[in-house]
């Protein structure tokens, strides 16, 4: 399997299958491949890419394989950092031509601190208190840092200049940032077959027999996603005339939540529907009458809202750093955890079609800021 005339490139990745995410790094990975030997460690794909090979475990890998040549190994995981700086300390005493770029797709010290305001333990307070040391110790092993966002780059490293000051004094000299957001648009969902939509230009988007859609797109995180405030939003407006759709999975600690909300809405004739995961789940925006919001709490470049720029709907978002890189129009925010102002406007948009008309014009604005070659601009910064 070791092929010595190629410089080797791994990906280390953990991300749900089918998602954007996953599909971008697909695509870097065929840019990468004619000079490039590629070994994915990774949940296995359904349609895997010729020409990369596979692994599914690091163990696996790492038994299989002697490189002496150079290897590049790039993380894009969303897991645990700590499990993160494990397997690139182990991945470092194996391989001495090793050369770690992180793509940091989570904020961790972030997540943390707002787990352990919810949720009060000694294992999320550990993980808090030894962040920056896990911060330090990650910097002696990392080449090359890939951010999203300019603001994510200053979070991960704690928010504050003077730990940024001492991290930054011992940094290898070689050490490198860089920023790089997702691009919009699906493109990268060959599945998705998009269905003309017909419209009436002059009819209010709310003057229609079918109900009114709110659609949500991403991991069903009750809190950190804000999917308490979007239900208290939804609580606001008439079930007869609107119904709102999360789709995402459900994680093990809120699905008893979830069917309890799920069960009561039925009771109360709320027309509230949590589906799960779904491999095309743009089929739900491709709808000339439905509203895409997002109350997150936390987030860095969230693929859903950029991939929702491209159907030409209205956008609603909380205004989070993340959502304002995305967004630049402030009649599009609302402030998190304002469930009224969040009614408010889904309700205005519907009523009021030049509101309606506003909200796209400027999220087709969003869409062309963000349209660009991403795996290419990401081919550039590994070669």
């Amino acid at each position: 399997m070791d092929i010595i005339n190629k410089n080797t490139v791994i990906f280390f990745i953990n991300a749900s299958k089918g998602t954007g995410q996953f599909a971008r790094l697909e695509s870097a990975s065929k840019a990468l491949l004619k000079s490039h030997n590629v070994i994915w460690v990774s949940p296995e794909p359904e349609q895997p890419v010729n020409g990369i090979n596979y692994s599914r475990s690091v163990k696996d890998f790492a038994n299989n394989n002697d490189y002496s040549n150079p290897i590049e190994l790039i993380f894009s995981s969303e897991s645990d950092i700590l499990k993160n700086l494990l397997v690139i300390i182990f991945l470092k005493s194996k391989y001495r031509h090793v050369k770690i770029t992180f793509m940091q797709r989570i904020d961790s010290f972030a997540n943390y601190v707002f787990n352990f305001k919810k949720f009060i333990s000694l294992n999320i307070f550990l993980r808090v208190i030894s962040f920056p040391l896990i911060i330090f110790i990650s910097s002696l092993f990392i080449n090359k840092y890939i951010f999203q966002t300019p603001f994510a780059m200053k979070d991960y490293f704690l928010k504050n200049n003077l730990s940024c000051f001492f991290i930054a004094i011992f940094f290898k000299t070689n050490t490198q940032l860089y920023i790089l957001p997702n691009n919009s648009g699906i493109k990268w969902n060959s599945s998705f077959q998009r269905k003309p939509v017909l419209k009436n230009k002059n009819e209010s988007p709310g003057n229609s027999n079918s109900k009114r859609k709110i659609v949500y797109i991403g991991n069903i995180q009750y809190y950190g996603k804000g999917i308490d405030t979007l239900l208290s939003a939804y609580k606001q407006l008439d079930p007869a005339l609107y119904k709102i759709i999360f789709i995402g999975n459900i994680p093990k600690q809120f699905i008893k939540k979830i069917d309890d909300i799920s069960s009561k809405a039925s009771e109360k004739t709320f027309d509230i529907e949590f589906l799960g995961h779904k491999k095309t789940p743009h089929n739900f925006l491709n709808d000339s009458k439905t509203l895409y919001v997002s109350a997150s709490r936390l987030d860095l470049c969230p693929n859903s809202l950029l991939e929702a720029l491209e159907f030409n709907i209205p956008i609603l978002v909380s205004d989070i750093d993340a959502h304002k890189y995305i967004i630049r129009d402030k009649k599009l925010i609302f402030s998190q955890n304002n469930a009224n102002a969040l009614a408010s406007k889904a309700s205005a948009l519907f009523d009021n079609k030049k509101i309606w008309d506003e909200n796209t014009n400027s999220v087709s604005e969003s869409f062309k800021r963000f349209d660009f070659n991403w795996a290419g601009k990401f081919a550039m910064l590994i070669d």
